[in-house]
């Protein structure tokens, strides 16, 4: 079990551009050491991040009728 610490962040999002969701998988995945895999969820591309067997975050497309918000993580 992971200790954990109070005002740690439990859960993290990120939104990503459309195309970028497996590049954006592939650097977390690299970088914090987390196993990333598609959610199943139909009609939308949504990734699950998981550490050491915890899920820690959710990874996405940024919809397309917000296309004034930026990427961000």
């Amino acid at each position: 079990m992971t200790k954990r610490f109070h005002g740690n962040p439990c859960w993290y999002e990120l939104a990503t551009s459309k195309g970028s969701l497996q590049s954006a998988g592939d650097f977390y995945g690299k970088i914090l050491g987390w196993t990333v895999e598609d959610a199943g969820m139909q009609g939308f591309d949504y990734h699950l991040a998981k550490s050491a067997g915890d899920n820690v975050a959710g990874l996405m497309v940024m919809p397309e009728d917000v296309a004034d918000m930026p990427p961000s993580g």
